[in-house]
């Protein structure tokens, strides 16, 4: 009688644990960043992360409820800020915003990968240029048209 008990109360303790499911989380942040120039200009980016249930937890254990805010999030914003500082306002703009992007993602995959976190996407889903830098911009892409 006793091994039936204990066949029943493992499957009972395996069927009612909480499995540590890697769950996706998407990430949207707006910040404001300098480019080479020191042109100050906002720069929206979209990233999503997977993790586990037991990381989570971890993150709220150590950093609140607001761990996102506090932990994650400034570490995309310190390489963002690291790379878009080697680019001007036009080139992030346009011209190389790929390449840009692929450097962010690899560095934050880097930076993630240590505490078992998985970025499978990064993007820059906006750029906000004042409208004095904007109209440099433009007037540099119609010289740089006319040269060809």
């Amino acid at each position: 009688m006793r091994k039936p008990l204990v066949i029943l109360v493992t499957l009972i303790l395996f069927s009612c644990a909480k499995k540590d499911e890697p769950v996706t989380h998407g990430f949207d942040m707006l910040f404001n960043a300098l480019d080479k120039k020191a042109n100050s200009f906002n720069i929206g980016i979209r990233s999503d992360l997977v993790y586990t249930e037991s990381t989570e937890a971890n993150f709220e254990k150590e950093y609140g409820s607001e761990y996102k805010d506090a932990f994650l999030i400034p570490i995309f914003k310190r390489i963002a800020r690291t790379n878009l500082k080697n680019y001007s306002a036009g080139e992030i703009y346009n011209y190389q915003r790929p390449e840009i992007e692929r450097k962010i993602l690899d560095q934050t995959k880097l930076a993630f990968d240590s505490i078992d976190i998985e970025v499978t996407r990064f993007f820059i889903t906006t750029i906000e240029i004042p409208d004095d830098l904007m109209k440099r911009l433009e007037q540099e892409h119609l010289e740089r048209k006319g040269k060809n």
